[in-house]
């Protein structure tokens, strides 16, 4: 009974290890800690991940600027920053400094016309001494451009209780920074009064006390940047019907999912209009809506905005005569996203493995790996299969570390890491495979027990030579000369590569296999490994053969050229 409870404390705990993420103090908890498996110590898992990532900042020249990030491990890891993919040195940084978190604090941001050294893309590093590193998500500083109007308020004139509007377009990263005055005085927002996006001012069911000389202000640091002042006059009802006209009209707009947006619409005449809006032509109802909000004079807010929100939005003022719409588009994009994020994996040297990883967005995302914190460039033995998973072919210690799929498109970027741990060839894989294993490496799956390990195979040959095949055969070895419970790995590399590939027998006692996906005329090397109940046992001789070359209309099978 005690041993049952043994095994099923031993099951959970490897299920807590290669499922999920733990929590700091459960995985504190298991700090240098080493599982016992079928006889043979196997490393566990480190927890290491970000707690948090930094995010895009929009800040002015002279302001103090917080790049946030927190990474935990077991033991504590060395944070540094990248900008613009490089290494800042903070060392001798009297304006940049490190804070005890990780974050990157940034006093008095720099910007002028020739001189933006804060400006840029900030990355956070973080390393464990002997275990590996991980590379945070990339953040956008932006600063705040010189202060410039791209239109001004003009003078204009409105009926007591229709809507007016002023203009002050500013460029978007300026409209933060914009505020107003009437007659030199602040002007207060509240649910009559409130300023777009753009800058511009729109006052709902004008009142005589609203007339006066307005201007818009830029406050971005330094010096404040004032408009033109424009006289807004305040007229009594006309005694006639005055026509239906917008005084506004929404434009097509592109948002991020999150975000908000704003879609203007002003219409004036007598009697005063009424604004109602539709979307793909049907109505909106926006009374009781937490994200769809009717501003006052009519404009539309939508908040938190999710995919399903684009499409074509239709304002329609009515003034019990005639009704009069405009038309505007909001597409909506989205940033990366994991449907599936890369698994821990187990393996031994020579094994092929696969990293999954599986994106959406928005435009749609590219993907790309880093290992240990650098690029990972595919070649032969590091490929990118199905668009994004990162296929890592004939395994060698050096390969371990963490891996990162990082998801980038216009509108973001999102990262997600595993841990590759590579066992000596005589510690067994634990019974639970991750997904990640490729087919190719099921027969290491198995736990070893202890007994006799066999021979090596004998006379190894190549029976059949093509320009990417080669099939070999062997003799069963001397300890086991019948050889029904054997199976059989099969090691290969191109000659002068340091990087094997295995390929494991179909069936127990088969003593032939077909290598595929080979380069014409070139040296392999290969060995042949024979497997029974207890473990792998010798190699045998290493075997050099030459692919054929590759000819025009030839690609028929030859005899072997063994070297």
């Amino acid at each position: 009974m005690a041993a049952g409870r043994a095994r099923r404390l031993l099951g959970s705990l490897w299920i807590a290890l290669l499922l999920g993420q733990p929590d700091p103090a459960g995985a504190a908890a298991r700090s240098g800690s080493q599982s016992l498996l079928t006889g043979s110590l196997v490393r566990t898992f480190s927890p290491f991940y970000f707690l948090v990532e930094p995010t895009d900042v929009l800040s002015v020249r002279g302001a103090s600027v917080i790049m946030n990030c927190s990474a935990y491990c077991e033991t504590s890891p060395k944070i540094e920053w990248k900008k613009d993919g490089t290494f800042l040195n903070l060392v001798s940084d009297d304006r940049r400094q490190l804070l005890p978190d990780g974050s990157l604090l940034i006093n008095s941001v720099v910007h002028s016309k020739h001189n933006k050294p804060d400006e840029g893309y900030y990355q956070c590093v973080a390393t464990v001494e002997s275990l590996g590193t991980i590379v945070s998500r990339t953040a956008k500083l932006m600063v705040a451009g010189l202060p410039r109007f791209a239109s001004q308020p003009e003078s204009s004139s409105v009926y007591r209780g229709n809507s007016a509007i002023l203009n002050c377009e500013v460029n978007v990263d300026l409209a933060p920074f914009v505020r107003w005055e009437q007659d030199r005085q602040p002007v207060f927002l509240d649910d009559r009064v409130f300023k777009l996006p753009s800058g511009a001012l729109i006052i709902s069911n004008a009142t005589d006390t609203d007339g006066g000389l307005y201007r818009c202000i830029i406050e971005s640091g330094g010096t404040p940047k004032y408009s033109d002042e424009a006289e807004l006059k305040i007229l009594p009802d006309p005694e006639v019907p005055q026509k239906l006209r917008f005084a506004k009209q929404p434009s097509s707009l592109t948002r991020v999912t999150g975000q908000s947006a704003v879609f203007p619409c002003v219409a004036v005449g007598f009697p005063t209009p009424y604004i109602r809006w539709t979307r793909n032509e049907e109505e909106l109802i926006t009374e009781g809506s937490e994200r769809l909000v009717l501003l006052p004079g009519g404009s539309l807010e939508i908040g938190d905005i999710a995919a399903e929100d684009a499409g074509t939005y239709t304002c329609l003022a009515e003034d019990g005569n005639d009704t009069i719409e405009a038309q505007a588009e909001l597409s909506v994009q989205v940033p990366p996203e994991f449907l599936k994020r890369p698994a821990n994996i187990y393996a031994h040297e020579s094994m092929d493995i696969m990293f999954e990883c599986e994106v959406t967005g928005k435009p749609t995302p590219t993907v790309k790996w880093v290992k240990n914190g650098d690029m990972v460039i595919p070649s032969d033995y590091f490929k990118i299969v199905k668009e994004h998973n990162l296929q890592v072919l004939g395994l060698v210690k050096s390969d371990e570390g963490f891996y990162q799929c990082i998801a980038e498109n216009d509108v973001g970027n999102a990262q997600a890491g595993a841990q590759l741990i590579i066992l000596d060839l005589d510690v067994a894989i634990p019974t639970l495979p991750p997904t990640s294993l490729t087919s190719a490496t099921n027969d290491h799956l198995a736990p070893a027990a202890t007994g006799p390990l066999p021979s090596a195979p004998r006379d190894v040959v190549a029976t059949l030579v093509s320009t990417r095949f080669i099939r070999l055969t062997w003799r069963t070895p001397v300890s086991d000369p019948q050889g029904d419970n054997l199976t059989y790995s099969i090691f290969y590399t191109k000659e002068g590569i340091n990087r094997e590939r295995v390929e494991n027998t179909s069936r127990p006692g088969e003593t032939q296999v077909t290598i595929q996906n080979l380069m014409p005329e070139t040296v392999y090397v290969f060995r042949v490994v024979a497997q029974n109940r207890h473990g792998p046992g010798e190699s045998s001789a290493p075997l050099k053969v030459a692919t054929q070359p590759e000819e025009q209309g030839d690609n028929l099978p030859s005899r072997s050229r063994n070297l």
